[in-house]
């Protein structure tokens, strides 16, 4: 049975698609299990109407998959840029440059993260370069490429939840999901609880559904185990 929550829930970030177009060593997406699809207007526009009012300026737009490779791109973009949000995601940039220019000519902030990946087994200086050639023709517009968290001068580094010991803690004092009352959508609506959860075991309620704003975020096993990760070498 679904509980209801005292605020409406908040949502942390928005799949776009669950398709990629790469294979990194450290994620389970070769393994999911869910459906896969592209986000539809109508969720697309329950999650900015939602978002807007809760008092947020951005959306997120990445979960399990690679945002750039949803058909109608263009079209959702324009969704987030009528509503007056500025447009927030990582892309293992495969896909970047050929979609600057569209990016570019809509005129609204746009934040990029260039995810390393596609470059982890050439030198870091590689990535470096790549970053500077991208940043440079976005110079004078609205979208503002960064560096991704785990890259530094010297190497770039991955976390290690693989190899993490199972964590013991609190529900409600360790997971900003659950103390926060967050949940990530997934492209089809689906509701979920854990931003490490690749298959939607953890998936509550869907947005389309009514009353879906006031349901609670719930524990799952991932929550403490990284389970998800174990099955990545």
């Amino acid at each position: 049975m679904l509980q209801y929550a005292k605020r409406p829930i908040d949502i942390f970030q928005i799949e776009l698609t669950n398709f990629c177009d790469m294979d990194c060593s450290y994620c389970p997406h070769p393994t999911m299990t869910r459906p896969k699809g592209h986000m539809s207007a109508e969720v697309l526009e329950k999650c900015v109407s939602h978002s807007k009012d809760m008092g947020k300026d951005r959306v997120i737009l990445h979960h399990f998959g690679e945002s750039l490779l949803h058909p109608k791109l263009e079209e959702r973009f324009r969704q987030v840029k009528e509503a007056g949000l500025t447009i927030q995601f990582a892309t293992n940039g495969t896909l970047l440059e050929r979609k600057l220019p569209m990016m570019m000519e809509l005129d609204t902030p746009f934040d990029i993260i260039l995810s390393v990946h596609q470059w982890k087994d050439e030198p870091v200086a590689t990535y470096w370069q790549a970053l500077a050639a991208l940043q440079a023709k976005t110079q004078g517009s609205k979208v503002r490429i960064y560096r991704a968290y785990n890259v530094n001068n010297q190497s770039f580094f991955f976390c290690r939840w693989v190899n993490a010991p199972a964590r013991e803690w609190d529900y409600l004092q360790g997971c900003n999901f659950l103390r926060e009352n967050w949940c990530v959508v997934l492209w089809n609506g689906d509701m979920a609880s854990c931003c490490l959860d690749c298959h939607g075991e953890s998936v509550f309620s869907n947005i389309l559904m009514p009353g879906a704003i006031h349901t609670v975020s719930i524990p799952w096993r991932g929550c403490p185990t990284c389970d998800p990760y174990a099955s990545r070498k």
